[in-house]
């Protein structure tokens, strides 16, 4: 698994660049152990080398991952070794759930396999980390591994902070399967076991983040050492990453959610469209998420739609990392999606009165309220909202 790297124990002497605030989160000690970026030794020149590249970054941890915990968060970063012989827990259900909608949001995720024989739990701890984003990992390849770049004049081999001259692995493992959406970057031996790949934005699905994945935890390794390659390598990685516009929508006048609901989002910069994503909404306030290239600064306007409420324009202010917006409430009561609340609202809600959702077969909008039923309760709510109109 992890032998002694071959560099020099340094923090990587890479120049010092005004880049954006980045907030990057991983593993607390009590789950990650040596993986833990914020509090392993192992991980001390990484520190060191974010504080001096990107003034302002901060780095947090969790010991679960939740929507809760990653919603300040712009990159996650987790391996599944604790020691030289031992694996994580597993991520459950819920925290594999979470961490493809962190994601998929538009989040970036740097995550460390390893070999399958390192610990009884590697393999365990593997897929829960590799799977839910279509990866499968195996193996153990013996001894002290070279990388084979397949593009070296390619990020993050190549960046503003200089160029990777090589990189090795200490027994990893390898993917034996990447997703046609991904991207093998490195490889080993003479039958191109793939060590490092990417899954670029928009991979899995539209305004979802980049992935950098790697099957081998060894430059955090017990015993070894980290040199100026791998921290040039980290520091280019996160240079290329996604920032986040994250915040909570409140589905104004909503008593329940019997139906979920789509929410369309989109960044603009005057007729420019940055970036859009699209969230499901299951709760009356959300969280949601959309993921903004790194660097993209000045000012911007976040435009959320829903049927059947009105779509709300927010003015932000982009600094090129992440931001958080707060809570924002939409209005409703437009049931057919005109962009203003009037009389034909009144008349598709009457049109479907009495249905039943979420087995209704009209328009499920004219349950505006999403209680189950198109009732007078929703005739009231867009009597109470007439007039109104997009913004």
């Amino acid at each position: 698994m992890r032998y002694r790297w071959l560099f020099a124990l340094v923090a990587a002497g890479l120049a010092s660049q005004a880049f954006p605030n980045k907030r990057i989160m991983g593993w607390g000690s009590t789950r990650g152990g040596e993986s833990s970026l914020q509090f392993s030794a192992n991980y001390s020149a990484t520190r060191t080398m974010i504080s001096l590249n990107f003034p302002g970054a901060t780095i947090s941890s969790t010991d679960t991952i939740a929507p809760t915990a990653l919603q300040n968060v712009d990159i996650i970063w987790l391996g599944v070794t604790t020691s030289f012989n031992s694996a994580i827990t597993p991520l459950s259900a819920s925290e594999k759930t979470a961490l493809l909608r962190f994601i998929q949001e538009g989040g970036t995720a740097v995550l460390f396999a390893d070999n399958s024989t390192f610990s009884a739990g590697a393999v365990a701890a593997n897929n829960s980390l590799m799977n839910p984003l279509g990866l499968v990992i195996t193996g153990t390849l013996n001894g002290t591994v070279a990388h084979t770049f397949v593009s070296p004049g390619t990020s993050p081999f190549t960046g503003p902070f200089g160029g990777v001259v090589s990189l090795n692995s200490g027994f990893p493992g390898w993917f034996a399967f990447v997703p046609p959406t991904g991207e093998v970057l490195s490889t080993a031996g003479p039958g191109g076991n793939a060590l490092f790949a990417t899954i670029p934005p928009d991979g899995l699905g539209e305004g979802s983040g980049r992935c950098w994945l790697f099957a081998d935890s060894g430059q955090a390794g017990t015993g070894g050492v980290q040199g100026a390659n791998w921290n040039t390598l980290f520091a280019n990685m996160i240079e290329a990453s996604t920032a986040r516009v994250a915040g909570q929508v409140t589905l104004a006048d909503c008593v329940a959610m019997t139906m979920p609901r789509s929410l369309s989002l989109k960044v603009m910069q005057g007729s420019t469209t940055v970036a859009t994503s699209t969230v499901i909404s299951t709760a009356v306030t959300d969280y949601f998420s959309i993921g903004i290239p790194m660097g993209v600064t000045g000012a911007a306007e976040l435009i959320i739609d829903a049927s059947p409420h009105l779509r709300r324009r927010v003015p932000i202010t982009l600094a090129g990392g992440g931001l958080n917006t707060g809570v924002i409430v939409i209005e409703n009561g437009d049931v057919d999606d005109s962009g203003e609340v009037d009389a034909a609202d009144i008349d598709a809600v009457i049109a479907d009165f009495g249905d039943i959702w979420p087995n209704g077969d009209g328009n499920s909008s004219a349950d505006a309220d999403n209680s189950g039923e198109v009732d007078a309760a929703d005739i009231d709510l867009v009597i109470s909202a007439f007039g109104s109109v997009d913004e």
